[in-house]
């Protein structure tokens, strides 16, 4: 379910080799003047919110229904 973490050796290596490169920046930038549209999905659902129970076992006393 999560993400595989990146190790720091892994990091280090990648930081070395690009200190090696001449024709690139020292930083890395993300292209700000190119974007593109995405779509989501909404799938509603016919079940409505005041009627799911939550169970006890689950430790969520920090919601509360109103």
């Amino acid at each position: 379910m999560f993400e595989e973490q990146v190790s720091i050796s892994f990091i280090r290596i990648i930081q070395a080799r690009l200190k090696e490169r001449k024709d690139i920046q020292s930083t890395l930038l993300l292209d700000t003047k190119f974007s593109y549209p995405i779509t989501i999905p909404f799938n509603p659902s016919s079940l409505q919110l005041d009627s799911i129970q939550l169970p006890e076992a689950l430790n969520l006393t920090f919601l509360r229904k109103v």
